[in-house]
């Protein structure tokens, strides 16, 4: 039975060339490399990226860095297992780590680091939307998405294997 009209408050995604993660117009990497279009997205899209890591010790990561103001923002990936299947989602200020680990096979949370609030989505085909939500300081912050062993803190530095990736897609900064 329809109840009446949904009216939601405008939003803009902030995020620039966010089904295109990887993009080197905004996107950065470490001892990693992406693999465009590497799997279907979930809008059903062959549009899907690989982050693929290096066989190296270390982290590995995409970036993306982006100036905030002092208000209240939430960040979004669908994050999908591949032959990873935990990761790391996260903004870091330039000091310190705001952000959850994510079991891709589950979809359950594991440690956090505060003060951001971490939710997960479950969606079709494996697919999980990542999101977290916080309060930066006004200034210049990076998005970081890491593959990870485990679901604790740390678990994002760790000896690399070629080969091994993750599937992301849809990247969203919004306010509010």
């Amino acid at each position: 039975v329809p109840l009446g009209l949904l009216i939601e408050g405008a939003a803009t995604n902030l995020a620039l060339y966010s089904e295109q993660i990887g993009n080197a117009a905004v996107w950065g990497l470490n001892n990693a490399t992406i693999a465009a279009n590497a799997t279907t997205a979930p809008d059903g899209n062959a549009t899907a990226d690989a982050l693929v890591e290096a066989a190296t010790t270390g982290q590995r990561n995409v970036y993306y860095v982006m100036a905030l103001t002092a208000q209240a923002y939430t960040a979004s990936v669908f994050v999908k297992a591949g032959t990873r299947n935990s990761v790391l989602f996260n903004i870091y200020d330039g000091v310190a780590n705001h952000g959850v680990y994510v079991n891709l096979l589950t979809g359950a949370i594991g440690s956090t680091y505060a003060p951001v609030v971490g939710a997960v989505v479950a969606c079709p085909n494996g697919w999980f939307r990542v999101s977290i939500t916080f309060t930066p300081a006004a200034g210049t912050w990076s998005f970081d998405i890491y593959p990870t062993v485990g679901t604790s803190a740390g678990g994002e530095t760790y000896t690399g294997s070629v080969g091994n990736a993750l599937y992301l897609w849809g990247m969203q900064v919004e306010v509010g």
